[in-house]
């Protein structure tokens, strides 16, 4: 028998319609595992399979179309959930401390400067039963008859009430013509409402005293003295009502009396004394250095004791209104 020859087989060259369905040789192991299959079975593929056909590409594109979408909703659900939780429970409560700090000093140049922090208030009694100063109670420097520790302690705590402040942080006082711009340059006189409220404290604890603090003072001057501790009475309670503390003060029983006794025993939500200090101390000055603070009419305020200048004690008579017409909301 004479051995069998192999047939030779011919290739035809490829013309440019086979080119273009001859699968790439980039294909996906895994497409090229169902051509296999498929064609190890004599079975066509089905269309929808077949990476060649346009239909293949299409439920590609509109799968990572429906994952996109997927995504998004999931990650407004997330920020949904955070929205529930800052208005419950735990959530509710570090809500509470932003907006207690926000409106006040959110948008403010003590941004920076304010933290807030839980105390409790030193409430026990400024005298003992025979009358002397309670010397158990760490604050009494601040309350008391007149006597030097007194006046250090107010010294102190004061130190720091005028302040500058640069153009760019006038906000709502931007464009008035009345305030008074300092004379190196450094900016805007300024003082702060929780330090014009411990001026009207101590104004109020002076006038318990005025034999000390005020004697010997004319008719007018006495009637001038009550007004402006009148004026302290009355913004002191707009500013209690405005930064209403909502701290639970609980009534209780005592022992020796029959009647009900309060005990402010609560944790309070106070800002943090020692960061504001060392922020107004930064801007501080002396607005009685000479030539700093300059009268458009009468010059330095503070160089004679003509005009008796005093920061925020004068109260305006009718007719007698601010440089450049600058009026407020009480007008």
């Amino acid at each position: 028998m004479m051995p069998s020859r192999k047939k030779s087989v011919t290739y035809a060259p490829l013309d440019d319609e086979e080119k273009t369905q001859r699968p790439s040789s980039s294909s996906s192991s895994l497409e090229r595992d169902r051509d296999s299959a498929g064609d190890a079975q004599g079975l066509p593929r089905p269309r929808w399979e077949n990476p060649q056909s346009g239909l293949w590409w299409m439920l590609r594109r509109w799968s990572n179309f429906l994952w996109f979408h997927i995504i998004l909703v999931l990650a407004n659900l997330v920020l949904f959930g955070l929205a529930v939780y800052s208005n419950t429970g735990s959530g509710a409560s570090h809500m509470h401390r932003i907006m207690r700090s926000g409106p006040h000093h959110g948008t403010s140049i003590f941004r920076d400067a304010v933290h807030l922090e839980e105390r409790y208030f030193n409430v026990k009694s400024i005298y003992t039963f025979d009358g002397s100063l309670n010397r158990n109670k760490s604050n009494v420097v601040f309350s008391g008859p007149p006597r030097p520790e007194l006046e250090e302690a107010w010294q102190d705590i004061l130190a720091y009430q005028d302040f500058h402040v640069n153009a760019d942080e006038l906000g709502e006082f931007r464009g008035q013509k009345s305030l008074i711009e300092l004379s190196d340059g450094s900016g805007y006189y300024m003082t702060v409402a929780f330090q014009h409220a411990l001026h009207c404290v101590q104004r109020l604890h002076r006038y318990m005293y005025k034999e000390h603090y005020h004697n010997g003072l004319s008719e007018d001057d006495q009637f001038s003295l009550r007004q402006h501790t009148e004026h302290c009475l009355d913004w002191l309670r707009q500013y209690v009502q405005c930064n209403a503390d909502t701290t639970l003060i609980p009534i209780r029983w005592a022992e020796s009396i029959p009647g009900p006794v309060s005990k402010d025993w609560g944790k309070h939500q106070c800002v943090a004394w020692e960061p504001l200090r060392e922020f107004l101390k930064s801007r501080s000055f002396n607005p009685r250095q000479p030539g700093l603070l300059v009268h458009p009419y009468f010059g330095d305020p503070y160089a004679t004791d003509e005009h008796h200048a005093q920061t925020g004690a004068v109260v305006l008579g009718q007719g007698q209104g601010l440089i450049g017409g600058d009026h407020g909301p009480d007008v």
